[in-house]
């Protein structure tokens, strides 16, 4: 699920194909496999760019085998999934996902080879919960892939996007290119995390992040899904929408023939305008607030509760060497920029009402943020309204901040409890 696995693999098959010894492996076998994905490669270079490089590698594979006149084996493409809007969020029907997976495209071009390809894919978490909890669920889900399995699409031959390679590979380029920026930006490092991983549920057997001897921090150190979660919880789903406007502001006239001219390119924009329509700057600047010293500065002068008042100040305090503000603003500002590229040409596919529709999906999402904001802020101001406690606990005062700047706040509510206990009022 490496960029370079991606952009490499199909060039590396054709190789390996040509060995006169590995095509007698597989012929005894009968099989040959690949296993690709959208989890790690969604947030190296983007989900946009990863579909459209995992496409290609399906197609190469096809034309080495053809070349090779290997067609006595079976191919099995194995899908770990995790694709779109996270694993099994994409924004459609079933049958559609299993088209983002397998395009109609590739799966005619391997029929036409008369390849006997065999597409899999897992469904794993919450999204196996989702489509198979119960029979019935079960019944329509497989019902679906069944469908899907026994429908030989065709390829339309007049589709922009494999008519008009150049561009095509301009827009996967450059879309790319934005995303490995943005994950080695300095301030995406700092938002994704100081806190933001401590939004989540704690879910599965494997932890957030990966376990390495080296020391590695920032997004290289989380997994894949959390990682992709994260953005979602602060309104900001970059592995899906970035760069798609800046390459669209190079050209925007030319994105937009391509879209209409496409249903591959449809298919593509249709998970970015999904992600654009929970993409929200104001609820990303929120939690950068939250953390800024100037913030709790003016809460401090506007309050009448001077204990309070009091609590705001020492937040100001410990907050003033703070990066996260700084680092998210920024972030914010970079998402900003790409957005409004990426809007225009939304505008000119979908018409004026469809920012208008997506600003009002956007409400209940707003009113959600607003609330876990305000339950933060007010967490923040409890803990910097603690009486002074011993240092026999082994902990001070720094330590219950930390927690708190951390969001860790069961960690925090367990300390408090062995410190402050109901029954022992001596203990503090």
């Amino acid at each position: 699920e490496t960029p370079e696995a991606i952009e490499r693999g199909g060039r590396f098959m054709e190789r390996l194909l040509a060995l006169k010894e590995y095509v007698e492996y597989i012929r005894a076998r009968g099989r040959l496999a690949i296993q690709i994905g959208f989890s790690d490669s969604g947030r190296f270079m983007g989900q946009a760019p990863a579909n459209l490089g995992i496409e290609r590698l399906q197609i190469l594979l096809a034309r080495a085998l053809a070349h090779e006149e290997i067609r006595d084996v079976e191919v099995v493409i194995f899908n770990t999934h995790g694709e779109s809007m996270g694993r099994g969020g994409y924004p459609g029907s079933l049958q559609e996902r299993f088209d983002f997976l397998m395009t109609p495209w590739t799966r005619s071009r391997y029929a036409r080879e008369r390849l006997a390809a065999n597409a899999e894919c897992s469904f794993q978490g919450g999204d196996g919960f989702l489509h198979f909890e119960t029979k019935s669920l079960a019944r329509s889900t497989i019902a679906s892939l069944l469908r899907w399995s026994f429908h030989q699409p065709t390829a339309d031959l007049g589709d922009r996007y494999y008519s008009d390679i150049n561009y095509s590979w301009d827009f996967y380029r450059g879309v790319k290119n934005w995303q490995e920026l943005l994950f080695d930006n300095a301030d995406y490092h700092v938002a994704i995390g100081a806190f933001a991983s401590n939004l989540l549920f704690t879910t599965g057997s494997r932890k957030v992040q990966r376990q390495s001897g080296a020391t590695t921090t920032g997004p290289r150190a989380l997994r894949a899904i959390p990682h992709n979660a994260i953005l979602q919880q602060l309104a900001a789903p970059a592995n899906v929408f970035g760069g798609v406007g800046q390459v669209a502001g190079a050209e925007p006239e030319r994105l937009v023939d391509h879209v209409r001219g496409s249903a591959r390119m449809k298919e593509i924009a249709g998970i970015v305008r999904r992600a654009r329509s929970v993409t929200s700057l104001a609820v990303i600047r929120g939690y950068a607030t939250l953390f800024d010293a100037t913030f709790w500065v003016s809460k401090a002068s506007a309050e009448t509760d001077l204990a309070k008042a009091g609590a705001c100040r020492e937040l100001a305090g410990r907050l003033n060497d703070q990066k996260v503000p700084t680092a998210m603003h920024r972030l914010a500002n970079l998402f900003a920029a790409d957005l409004a590229k990426l809007d225009r040409a939304l505008s000119e596919v979908d018409g004026a009402d469809g920012a208008a529709g997506r600003n009002e999906k956007r409400r209940e999402m707003h009113a959600l943020h607003a609330i876990r904001q305000a339950m933060i802020m007010r967490a923040f101001v409890l803990a910097a309204s603690l009486p002074s406690f011993s240092s026999r606990h082994d902990v001070s005062r720094s330590t219950v901040f930390e927690l708190a700047f951390q969001l860790k706040f069961d960690e925090l509510a367990d300390l408090l409890d062995e410190i402050f206990p109901a029954v022992n009022t001596s203990a503090a």
